[in-house]
C-alpha cells in the first residue's frame, strides 16, 4: 500500500468513529448563537431595588441574645433583609446561615412554603403563575448546588424554574428551556455525561486526539486530491 492510500485509509476510519465532530461543532454554535444572559434567564428576574431599611427595624439587644445563644459557633451577624423585610442574618463557622427576627430574635429558618412564594412572586419578571412549589432533597441534573432546595416552577411557555436556599431565601439557579437546551449540549460537547462539568477526562483526550490525526490526515490528502485543474477558475490551471 502507498504511503497516501495509507494516510487515506486512517482518515477514513478514524473519520467514522467522529461523529462527536458533529457535537463539537453544534454544540460551538449552539453556545456562540445564544447570548449567554438569555441561556442563564437573567431576564426571568426582576431588578431588585436599593432597599433602604429604617435603623429602628433592627434591635441591639436582639443581637447581643443572638450571639450569646450559640457562643463558639457563631462567626458573623449582620443587619440584613430579606428582598426589603428586616432581618438578622446569622453565620456560622459551620458554613452554614440563619435567619432571625431582628424584634423577637425568633430563627425564621428555614423559611417556609408561604415565604419562598411570596419571595418567588417578587422576583419573577413574568405574569404566570406559580406552576408548583416543592421542598427537593434530591434533584436531577439540572440543579447541582447544595440541598435541601425549593423548587419553584412558573407556568409560562419558557418552563422556567426558581431554586431557592431553604434557610436564607438566595435564589441560587434559574433554569429556563432555552439553558436546558444548552445544558444538553454543553455535556455532548465536553462529553461529560453524568456530572456535565468536567472537561479534563480520557473520552475527550481520545477524542480530542483523534481529531488530531483526522484533520492532519485531510490536510496531508489534499496533495494528492487536488490538481490544478480543480483551480482551473482561478486561471491556474487547465
Amino acid at each position: 500500500m502507498s504511503f497516501h492510500k495509507f494516510i487515506a485509509e486512517i482518515h477514513k476510519w478514524v473519520g467514522l468513529l467522529l461523529v462527536q465532530l458533529l457535537f463539537w461543532t453544534a454544540g460551538g454554535f449552539v453556545m456562540s448563537y445564544f447570548e449567554i444572559e438569555k441561556v442563564r434567564g437573567e431576564h426571568k428576574v426582576v431588578e431588585q431595588p436599593s432597599y433602604i431599611i429604617a435603623p429602628n427595624a433592627y434591635d441591639p439587644e436582639v443581637m447581643k441574645q443572638i450571639l450569646a445563644s450559640k457562643p463558639g459557633r457563631i462567626s458573623n451577624v449582620s443587619a440584613t433583609h430579606l428582598y426589603g423585610k428586616a432581618v438578622y442574618k446569622v453565620d456560622y463557622k459551620d458554613k452554614s446561615s440563619a435567619l432571625f427576627d431582628p424584634h423577637t430574635g425568633t430563627n425564621i429558618s428555614p423559611l417556609n412554603q408561604q415565604s419562598i412564594k411570596e419571595i418567588a412572586t417578587k422576583l419573577y419578571s413574568g405574569d404566570s403563575e406559580i406552576l408548583a412549589l416543592e421542598l427537593l432533597h434530591e434533584t436531577g441534573i439540572e440543579y447541582r448546588s447544595s440541598l435541601p432546595v425549593w423548587k419553584v416552577d412558573f407556568a409560562d411557555s419558557d418552563e422556567t424554574s426558581f431554586y431557592f436556599h431553604p434557610d436564607t431565601g438566595r435564589l441560587m439557579a434559574r433554569r429556563t428551556k432555552l439553558w436546558r437546551i444548552y445544558d444538553f449540549m454543553w455535556m455532548l460537547h465536553i462529553m461529560d455525561y453524568d456530572e456535565r462539568d468536567d472537561f479534563n477526562h480520557p473520552l475527550l483526550y481520545i477524542f480530542s486526539a483523534l481529531s488530531v490525526l483526522f484533520i492532519i490526515s485531510g490536510i496531508f490528502l489534499i496533495y494528492y486530491r487536488f490538481s490544478r485543474r480543480d483551480f482551473r477558475w482561478l486561471g491556474l490551471g487547465k
